[in-house]
């Protein structure tokens, strides 16, 4: 009896022993991160330090920052100011992460990035990882808190096939996608932290499309009428060799394509009649042979 119920103790132990060791395996776990999600830059160099306050130290501003051997208090500058696409000299100044990978890169990566908005006119995030480049915009969220900052954080996911055991680079820049107006300054965005994650056990959604509908408070002129902008942000995770949006509104379809990047976040702009709280609607992205459809609540 005693024999008995201590095989039986052993065997509950074993098992549990077994199943807490797999569960520990196949959690997330984080890689890195540089610096707090805490909503403040003040843990990075405000320039109070001294260089590299906006990547001054470094040629062109190309920064590198070395995962274990760079501190983010002297090394990495709290801002990042951007570039303006299609304006003759300006170039973006690029941020790099060095990190290195003990082993061969498997499951789901998943990278955020803290950001705060420091001038009226928003970046987008120019993302890449060992050569696999995207574009990723801000969703900014008024934070009332005493500080009353407006911030995001940019969260995406990417394949294992894009990093390498051994040295990894991750390269981030700011970008404006439209000219300033009158005297508005460059785009320029401040960082609250910094975090790469791994899921070993996951796999990574290639055909894995979300659209956001998006109404804006501009408006045009279409002859009598006004016509209000809307903007379609469409996040992809295959490479884009053809593609279209189709927005549904009120019995009528309005159409816009989409460019050929290898991963990322798209933004395009339609113009139809006012667009009021409670239209309901449909958005439907086709991208190379796959077709996905959403509705617009």
């Amino acid at each position: 009896m005693k024999a008995s119920y201590r095989i039986m103790l052993f065997s509950l132990a074993t098992a549990i022993a077994l199943c807490v060791g797999t569960n520990a395996e196949a959690a997330p776990k984080t890689i890195w991160q540089i610096g707090k999600f805490d909503q403040s830059p003040n843990e990075f160099n405000t320039g109070k330090q001294g260089p590299p306050l906006f990547g001054s130290r470094y040629p062109a501003g190309k920064l590198l920052y070395v995962v274990g051997k760079s501190t983010p208090e002297v090394d990495w500058p709290a801002y990042q100011e951007g570039s303006t696409t299609g304006k003759a000299g300006s170039s973006p100044h690029v941020y790099t992460i060095q990190f290195d990978l003990p082993e061969a890169p498997q499951g789901v990566y998943t990278l955020k990035v803290g950001l705060f908005s420091v001038t009226s006119r928003l970046a987008l995030l120019q993302i890449e990882i060992n050569g696999h480049g995207g574009p990723f915009y801000q969703h900014p969220k008024l934070n009332y808190s005493e500080s009353e900052v407006v911030a995001d954080t940019i969260t995406l996911d990417f394949p294992a096939r894009f990093l390498q055991k051994g040295t990894n680079k991750l390269a981030l820049a700011a970008i404006a996608d439209s000219p300033p107006i009158d005297n508005q300054p460059n785009a320029a965005i401040a960082y609250d932290a910094l975090e790469l994650d791994q899921d070993s056990a996951s796999q990574f959604p290639t055909e894995g499309v979300t659209t956001e509908v998006v109404p804006t408070v501009f408006y045009v002129r279409r002859g009598d009428n006004l016509e209000e902008l809307v903007d379609v942000y469409v996040r992809h995770n295959a490479a884009v060799q053809h593609g279209q949006v189709t927005l549904a509104v009120r019995a009528q379809k309005f159409n816009q394509e989409l460019s050929g990047r290898e991963f990322g976040e798209q933004r395009v702009e339609f113009s139809l009649p006012e667009f009021t709280s409670g239209t309901k609607g449909e958005v439907t992205v086709k991208i190379n042979s796959r077709s996905q459809r959403d509705p617009v609540v």
